[in-house]
C-alpha cells in the first residue's frame, strides 16, 4: 500500500492537514512479540484485520462498541480480508487529503491498483 509514498515504518502520513480529525474509525489493539499492532478483537474489529498505521485516539474516544477499553484505541489504516478484500483508512478526512497530499494519493493509488 505504501510503494512510492516515500513512506517508512514510523513516518507519520497526514498530520499537517489533519487527517484524522473530526470522526474516525478505530480499533483496540495490542502489539504483537514482534512489534506489530494486532487488533484485540474486544470491539468487534475482526483479529485477522491487517493494521497497516495507526493514530492513537484518547482513552475516552466513543467507539461503536460504547464500553471502556482496556487496550490502546487507534483510528487504523488497514486491510481486512475474508471473501473479498476490504481497506480503510478509517476517516471521513481521507478524500479531503487526496487532491493535497501527494502520500495519500500513491495510497489511494496503490489501494485502487491492487483492488482492481
Amino acid at each position: 500500500m505504501f510503494s512510492g509514498s516515500g513512506l517508512r515504518t514510523g513516518d507519520s502520513l497526514g498530520h499537517g492537514g489533519a487527517l484524522v480529525g473530526y470522526e474516525c474509525d478505530g480499533a483496540a489493539y495490542e502489539y504483537d512479540d514482534a512489534g506489530r499492532p494486532r487488533p484485540t478483537g474486544q470491539d468487534g474489529t475482526p483479529k485477522n484485520f491487517e493494521i497497516l498505521g495507526l493514530a492513537e485516539l484518547p482513552p475516552d474516544w466513543n467507539f461503536a462498541a460504547r464500553e471502556p477499553m482496556p487496550s490502546p484505541q487507534a483510528a487504523t489504516l488497514g486491510v481486512f480480508t475474508a471473501g473479498g478484500t476490504v481497506f480503510t483508512a478509517a476517516t471521513t478526512d481521507w478524500a479531503r487529503l487526496l487532491a493535497t497530499d501527494p502520500q495519500v494519493s500513491a495510497v489511494t493509488r496503490n489501494v485502487i491498483t491492487r483492488l482492481s
